[in-house]
Protein backbone atom coordinates (compact mmCIF):
# COMPACT_ATOMS: atom_id res chain seq x y z
CA UNK A 1 0.00 0.00 0.00
CA UNK A 2 1.78 3.35 -1.17
CA UNK A 3 0.85 6.33 1.49
CA UNK A 4 1.03 9.94 0.71
CA UNK A 5 1.33 12.34 3.54
CA UNK A 6 -0.68 15.53 3.28
CA UNK A 7 -2.42 18.54 5.11
CA UNK A 8 -5.85 18.62 5.15
CA UNK A 9 -7.36 21.79 7.35
CA UNK A 10 -4.39 22.14 9.50
CA UNK A 11 -4.45 18.17 10.65
CA UNK A 12 -1.98 16.25 9.17
CA UNK A 13 -3.18 12.93 7.32
CA UNK A 14 -2.05 10.55 5.42
CA UNK A 15 -3.42 9.14 2.12
CA UNK A 16 -3.20 5.88 1.02
CA UNK A 17 -2.93 4.96 -2.87
CA UNK A 18 -6.99 4.25 -3.14
CA UNK A 19 -7.60 7.27 -1.76
CA UNK A 20 -8.70 6.94 1.65
CA UNK A 21 -7.65 9.02 4.62
CA UNK A 22 -5.60 8.19 7.66
CA UNK A 23 -5.63 10.65 10.22
CA UNK A 24 -3.42 9.74 13.20
CA UNK A 25 -5.95 10.93 15.78
CA UNK A 26 -8.91 8.75 13.88
CA UNK A 27 -9.65 6.11 16.73
CA UNK A 28 -11.50 3.83 14.02
CA UNK A 29 -10.53 -0.09 13.51
CA UNK A 30 -8.34 0.44 10.96
CA UNK A 31 -5.00 -1.52 11.28
CA UNK A 32 -3.11 0.66 9.19
CA UNK A 33 -4.06 3.82 10.74
CA UNK A 34 -3.33 2.79 14.37
CA UNK A 35 0.01 1.95 13.28
CA UNK A 36 0.15 5.31 11.48
CA UNK A 37 -0.56 7.05 14.71
CA UNK A 38 2.75 5.69 15.99
CA UNK A 39 4.95 6.61 13.47
CA UNK A 40 6.40 9.93 12.39
CA UNK A 41 4.83 10.05 8.73
CA UNK A 42 2.36 11.93 10.18
CA UNK A 43 4.88 14.32 11.21
CA UNK A 44 6.43 14.62 8.36
CA UNK A 45 3.34 15.80 6.49
CA UNK A 46 3.64 19.36 6.92
CA UNK A 47 7.36 19.41 5.97
CA UNK A 48 8.54 17.29 3.11
CA UNK A 49 12.06 18.37 3.63
CA UNK A 50 12.02 16.42 7.00
CA UNK A 51 10.88 13.19 4.91
CA UNK A 52 13.32 14.14 2.26
CA UNK A 53 16.43 14.14 4.33
CA UNK A 54 15.14 11.60 6.57
CA UNK A 55 15.20 8.64 4.28
CA UNK A 56 18.54 8.65 2.58
CA UNK A 57 19.89 9.38 6.48
CA UNK A 58 18.17 6.40 7.44
CA UNK A 59 19.59 4.10 4.53
CA UNK A 60 23.57 5.22 5.17
CA UNK A 61 23.15 4.62 8.59
CA UNK A 62 21.54 0.73 8.14
CA UNK A 63 24.40 0.48 5.74
CA UNK A 64 27.00 1.97 8.32
CA UNK A 65 25.41 -0.27 11.32
CA UNK A 66 25.62 -3.77 9.08
CA UNK A 67 29.23 -3.09 8.43
CA UNK A 68 29.97 -2.63 12.12
CA UNK A 69 27.68 -5.20 13.64
CA UNK A 70 28.84 -7.72 10.84
CA UNK A 71 32.80 -6.53 12.06
CA UNK A 72 33.48 -5.57 8.97
CA UNK A 73 37.52 -6.00 8.56
CA UNK A 74 38.07 -2.06 7.20
CA UNK A 75 35.69 -0.95 10.25
CA UNK A 76 37.61 -3.15 12.47
CA UNK A 77 40.83 -1.64 11.12
CA UNK A 78 39.62 2.02 11.04
CA UNK A 79 38.43 2.00 14.71
CA UNK A 80 41.45 0.47 15.99
CA UNK A 81 43.62 2.68 14.21
CA UNK A 82 41.42 5.80 16.19
CA UNK A 83 42.82 4.11 19.53
CA UNK A 84 38.99 2.49 19.70
CA UNK A 85 38.10 -0.71 21.17
CA UNK A 86 36.43 -3.50 18.97
CA UNK A 87 33.17 -3.42 21.56
CA UNK A 88 33.09 0.34 20.89
CA UNK A 89 32.94 -0.44 17.18
CA UNK A 90 29.49 -2.93 18.50
CA UNK A 91 27.78 -0.31 20.44
CA UNK A 92 28.33 2.30 17.50
CA UNK A 93 26.83 -0.08 14.96
CA UNK A 94 24.19 -1.25 17.64
CA UNK A 95 23.49 2.74 18.50
CA UNK A 96 23.41 3.62 14.32
CA UNK A 97 21.15 0.50 13.87
CA UNK A 98 18.59 1.38 16.74
CA UNK A 99 18.88 5.07 15.90
CA UNK A 100 17.91 4.55 12.09
CA UNK A 101 14.97 2.73 13.33
CA UNK A 102 13.60 4.96 16.04
CA UNK A 103 13.77 7.91 13.27
CA UNK A 104 10.77 6.88 12.01
CA UNK A 105 8.82 5.54 15.69
CA UNK A 106 6.70 9.49 16.86
CA UNK A 107 7.96 8.06 20.32
CA UNK A 108 11.25 7.98 20.01
CA UNK A 109 12.32 10.08 16.92
CA UNK A 110 13.81 12.99 19.35
CA UNK A 111 15.73 10.51 21.04
CA UNK A 112 17.17 8.39 18.29
CA UNK A 113 18.09 11.79 16.42
CA UNK A 114 20.19 13.29 19.36
CA UNK A 115 21.90 10.18 19.72
CA UNK A 116 22.72 9.69 16.27
CA UNK A 117 23.69 13.60 16.46
CA UNK A 118 26.03 12.86 18.85
CA UNK A 119 27.26 9.88 17.10
CA UNK A 120 28.47 12.06 13.96
CA UNK A 121 29.80 15.30 15.87
CA UNK A 122 31.94 12.22 17.77
CA UNK A 123 32.78 10.73 14.20
CA UNK A 124 33.72 14.25 12.89
CA UNK A 125 35.69 15.24 15.81
CA UNK A 126 37.68 11.75 15.73
CA UNK A 127 38.32 12.95 11.77
CA UNK A 128 39.43 16.26 12.85
CA UNK A 129 41.98 15.25 15.49
CA UNK A 130 43.52 13.21 13.28
CA UNK A 131 43.89 15.22 10.53
CA UNK A 132 42.04 12.72 7.91
CA UNK A 133 41.58 13.59 4.44
CA UNK A 134 38.44 14.56 3.17
CA UNK A 135 37.67 11.11 1.19
CA UNK A 136 37.23 9.83 4.67
CA UNK A 137 36.18 12.47 6.82
CA UNK A 138 33.50 14.45 3.98
CA UNK A 139 30.46 11.79 4.84
CA UNK A 140 30.67 12.79 8.36
CA UNK A 141 31.11 16.08 7.65
CA UNK A 142 28.34 15.97 5.52
CA UNK A 143 26.01 13.90 7.29
CA UNK A 144 26.34 16.20 10.85
CA UNK A 145 24.26 19.53 9.82
CA UNK A 146 21.86 17.48 8.30
CA UNK A 147 21.47 15.38 11.35
CA UNK A 148 21.34 18.10 13.48
CA UNK A 149 18.32 20.11 11.13
CA UNK A 150 16.60 16.70 11.46
CA UNK A 151 16.89 16.72 15.74
CA UNK A 152 15.81 20.28 15.62
CA UNK A 153 12.79 19.65 13.57
CA UNK A 154 11.61 16.76 16.10
CA UNK A 155 12.56 18.98 19.01
CA UNK A 156 10.29 21.38 18.33
CA UNK A 157 7.71 19.24 16.61
CA UNK A 158 7.72 17.23 20.08
CA UNK A 159 7.69 20.67 22.12
CA UNK A 160 4.56 21.49 19.86
CA UNK A 161 2.70 18.52 20.66
CA UNK A 162 3.11 18.67 24.44
CA UNK A 163 1.70 21.90 24.42
CA UNK A 164 -1.13 20.55 22.66
CA UNK A 165 -1.76 18.21 25.28
CA UNK A 166 -1.21 20.78 28.10
CA UNK A 167 -3.59 22.50 26.78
Amino acid sequence: MLLFPSRVNGTSTTTSATGSSLSPRDSGSSTMGKVLAHTTLPRMAGNHLLFVLTVPMTIIFLMAASMKIGANWMMIMGFDGYGYPVAFLFFIGYAELFGAISLWVRRWALLGAMGLSVILLGASLTHITNNDPINLAGMAYAMTPVMLLITFYHWRAARQEADTTAD
